[in-house]
């Protein structure tokens, strides 16, 4: 390989990249939708928990896992068709927050069910997990402030765990509403500006 060929080859490479980083970031859709079902499954928790319909968890928990995940899939389909190129480190979120998603079955579900983890600690192991898969997107998507909001994560869930109690609930679904709903919003926004910059 000669020079030059190198040069261009290094060239081609920065071009992709600079082409793909526009993509690279999910819509933000999937933050609103699992921000918005975990919620709600959340306030069923505490709705039905202790009441004459607490066996209604089980088919509540299990209708959003199964609604989220293919509604997700139909997301992810629609933006690939969408994006102009195909991203890797688009499709690197993507896998990060399927890990994320069996972190929660193994531990959370499995877990609690098993008698292996604590219910107690369910919300701040949840908190642990998703400032994982924030802090990742952050560094994939090169979104600094998205990143940063990892360690709010990351303190909630130290907090949730050390001194667990009544306020866990709230707290979480607040998280959600702030760290995830709201983010969600502000990415698809940034995103459908991107689309229509393209179109232009």
């Amino acid at each position: 390989m000669t020079t030059t060929d190198a040069k261009d080859d290094l060239a081609y490479i920065r071009g992709v990249m600079h082409q793909t980083q526009r993509f690279t970031i999910m819509s933000g859709d999937h933050f609103i939708l699992w921000g918005v079902l975990i919620g709600t499954g959340l306030l069923c928790n505490w709705w039905l928990a202790g009441s004459t319909h607490e066996n209604w968890l089980g088919p509540v928990w299990l209708v959003i896992s199964l609604g989220g995940g293919f509604v997700s899939f139909w997301l992810g389909r629609r933006e690939y068709r969408r994006a102009p190129v195909a991203s890797w480190a688009g499709r690197l979120i993507g896998n990060v927050w399927l890990a994320c998603g069996m972190g929660y079955v193994l531990l959370l579900l499995l877990g609690i069910a098993g008698g292996v983890v604590p219910a107690y600690a369910s919300a701040g192991i949840a908190a642990a997990i998703t400032g994982i898969g924030v802090d990742l997107t952050g560094v994939l998507a090169n979104l600094g402030w998205f990143r940063n909001t990892a360690w709010l994560w990351w303190l909630a869930g130290a907090a949730m765990i050390v001194k667990p109690g009544a306020y866990t609930l709230p707290l979480f679904v607040g998280l959600l509403l702030l760290l995830y709903v709201v983010p969600g919003i502000i990415l698809s926004r940034q995103y459908r500006r991107s689309l229509r910059g393209d179109a232009a």
